[in-house]
């Protein structure tokens, strides 16, 4: 049981990242930086979740060296490029993933504190795992809402 979370939480990851890779190759860097009222751009949310499991994974999980300014991740004067947010956002999900599927039952089950919380190893691979979906889900319907495209996440599927 324990390979198979392990081993789909960090698919999860990394396919998160190339949904993600998919929807800023279909934008533009306007639409890319587009604030909205009351929802932080696209290119806030990729900086975001870069932050975010930084912190929750590479650093807690996997001791990196790792001091957050999270306020700074949705400041809405950034001007990083696309391909830098594509090889950011890729970067940390293969990095994060490779913890996560490295981890043992102990780093599992242990407790931990990040942030203001005292998850175990599981709580901190499932909120890095659902709070990365759930932003992936609003650039999806940001990048089709801006394009007025599917994304054609599953074409090459067979559902």
């Amino acid at each position: 049981m324990h390979r198979e979370f392990v081993s789909e939480c960090a698919e999860h990851l990394r396919e998160g990242a190339r949904r993600i890779e998919k929807c800023l190759d279909m934008l533009d860097s306007e639409q890319i930086w587009k604030q909205y009222p009351s929802v932080v751009s696209i290119g806030n949310q990729v900086i975001h979740l870069e932050g975010n499991v930084t912190q929750w994974i590479l650093h807690v999980l996997g001791g990196e060296d790792h001091v957050r300014d999270r306020s700074s991740e949705f400041s809405p004067d950034q001007t990083t490029q696309k391909q830098e947010l594509v090889a950011r956002i890729t970067d940390v999900a293969e990095r994060a993933a490779r913890i996560i599927e490295e981890s043992n039952q102990e780093t599992l089950l242990s407790k931990y504190s990040v942030q203001i919380f005292e998850p175990t190893g599981v709580g901190i691979v499932v909120h890095a795992v659902e709070h990365f979906s759930y932003h992936v889900g609003q650039i999806t319907l940001l990048t089709k809402l801006a394009t007025g495209e599917h994304t054609h996440y599953y074409d090459e599927s067979k559902l």
